[in-house]
């Protein structure tokens, strides 16, 4: 079973996500980090089994654009999709971008899509 990772600071977002993302993913372990840092240390502990990484783009100590790209290099394989409030971040290169706010269900399906491909 492969594992989603969340990174988002505001705990409100992060809350949201951790009681409804379940109820659409019941086949996947998901972990919730709150920084960029705390989410590419699950990553690097458990490559082998993520699959997607889902992250903010304006989070501190390392965000979202930043995240995704060592997470890219530390586990090639990984699916990201990257979430803004603000317009879509340039230069990234995550599989997918959502403008927020974002429906849990389109969010836990685009999750899905990315991990059937893996």
């Amino acid at each position: 079973m492969k594992t989603i990772i969340v990174a988002e600071d505001d705990p409100h977002v992060r809350g949201m996500l951790a009681i409804a993302l379940p109820g659409f993913c019941p086949k996947r372990d998901i972990i919730f980090s709150h920084d960029g840092v705390s989410a590419f240390d699950e990553i690097t502990q458990h490559c082998e089994h993520v699959g997607v990484l889902v992250s903010d783009t304006n989070m501190p100590n390392m965000g979202g654009v930043d995240l995704v790209k060592k997470a890219k290099e530390h586990c090639p394989g990984i699916k990201t999709i990257l979430m803004s409030g603000e317009p879509e971040a340039t230069g990234h290169s995550a599989d997918f971008f959502f403008q927020k706010p974002v429906l849990v269900r389109d969010l836990a399906a685009k999750i899905e899509e990315l991990m059937a491909g893996q």
